[in-house]
């Protein structure tokens, strides 16, 4: 007989389809992560306040389990839980009045940002819409602004185009986290360091590890 495999169905509709006798839903833990890429070089988000403060808003836990319906697990770092040699780094956790202190010290209180979203994509949307919920409840004004995807890679050729947030999944296309730590984050990776992000130290880091052969070493 035949298989019919179907890919990349939205959560509810993979919780409606378990009632469907004719039907198994096989959950696959895949290396795929959703992540707010923040501007570190220009705008409100280069400060490091900033950023830490954001962090501390976003209702992980609500999010998780109203929007994805519990799929998954709260990321503990920009690399994805199934890649190896990743440090095990501890979840962000919701405070909102740390984060408020943290605005109020970086002088960014009154700040109105703007996050950039892909509209095609159901999930993105709520989450987009929760987060700018969410800095509501400290007062803090988020402008969600859609984008085409094609219109985002372009403002990634000049760090002063990139957006100031940018809500997107990103995945590991083979199981080497050297891979997307090299294209995110090395500083001369134009069109795919999504941050803009400068640090020599992680420079040298990085290009050793691209000249070593030993998997142990890199």
């Amino acid at each position: 007989g035949n298989i019919d495999v179907g890919f990349s169905i939205p959560d509810r509709d993979a919780a409606a389809m378990t009632t469907n006798p004719d039907v198994k839903v096989v959950p696959i833990n895949a290396s795929y992560q959703a992540d707010i890429i923040f501007n570190t070089n220009i705008g409100p988000t280069a400060d490091p306040k900033v950023r830490k403060a954001l962090r501390m808003v976003y209702d992980y836990e609500g999010g998780l389990r109203g929007i994805r319906g519990n799929n998954g697990a709260i990321a503990n770092g920009p690399l994805p839980a199934r890649l190896t040699c990743r440090p095990d780094l501890p979840p962000v956790k919701r405070d909102l009045e740390a984060a408020k202190a943290l605005l109020q010290e970086a002088g960014a209180a009154n700040m109105k940002f703007k996050m950039n979203f892909q509209p095609v994509f159901e999930l993105q949307k709520q989450e987009a819409t929760l987060f700018q919920s969410n800095l509501h409840e400290i007062r803090v004004e988020l402008e969600l602004e859609p984008i085409a995807f094609p219109n985002y890679l372009a403002s990634l050729k000049d760090p002063a185009t990139i957006p100031s947030m940018m809500l997107l999944e990103d995945f590991a296309q083979v199981p080497d986290p050297g891979i997307m730590l090299v294209k995110g984050f090395r500083s001369d990776s134009v069109g795919t360091n999504r941050s803009g992000y400068k640090n020599p130290e992680v420079d040298k880091l990085l290009n050793d590890a691209l000249a070593t052969a030993d998997d142990a070493k890199r």
